[in-house]
């Protein structure tokens, strides 16, 4: 019946196997942050990001396309789908789900 901040602990630069949200800032380690669980945020694409694709971590602080399931592990790991579309280095808009 209690809680305290230590209580849930989140990575930095992680690869999204096992996506929890995004860090709205920097900190120290073991510092208290807010972090973004649901809803649109604005992330680097890495590669072509496309409109309308569910997109995944790809390790590099960054989404890129998930890709089609047939074969391809790494889409079963995303982490929300894209509302723009984006070039490589570029900003998209993606809806992530937590």
């Amino acid at each position: 019946n209690s809680f305290v901040t230590g209580d849930i602990k989140f990575a930095i630069d992680a690869s999204g196997n096992a996506f929890n949200g995004i860090c709205l800032q920097s900190t120290a380690s073991g510092a208290e942050v807010a972090v973004v669980t649901r809803g649109a945020v604005i992330l680097v694409a890495n590669g072509t990001v496309t409109a309308g694709v569910k997109v995944m971590v790809d390790g590099n602080n960054s989404v890129a396309n998930a890709g089609s399931v047939a074969g391809n592990a790494a889409a079963l790991r995303t982490v929300g789908r894209a509302l723009t579309s984006a070039a490589s280095g570029g900003h998209c808009i993606v809806d992530i789900h937590g």
